[in-house]
């Protein structure tokens, strides 16, 4: 191994899928929403991408393209990218 590599610890509890797909994220009394963009999925969570992610609340439902509601909470911010998770 070579002196300046560096090891990176996975924390995610399950694999991801990359997905690229469109959904809604859904807060307040459901009418307010915002569209995202789910980049990579998986069992317990999601990164999506918006272009305000100081916009999109602690805990909201995410709406997928098919219709399905998944109530979600934010795990990180970085930018317009958001680490949730499912709960």
């Amino acid at each position: 191994m070579d002196s300046d590599e560096t090891w990176v610890t996975e924390r995610r509890r399950s694999a991801r899928s990359l997905v690229n797909v469109p959904a809604k994220i859904a807060f307040g009394s459901g009418n307010d929403q915002l569209n995202c963009i789910v980049i990579d999925w998986s069992l317990n969570g999601a990164r999506i991408i918006l272009l305000d992610a100081g916009s999109c609340p602690d805990d909201f439902t995410l709406i997928t393209k098919g219709g399905k509601r998944l109530r979600c909470q934010v795990a990180w911010r970085q930018e317009e990218r958001i680490g949730i998770r499912f709960v």
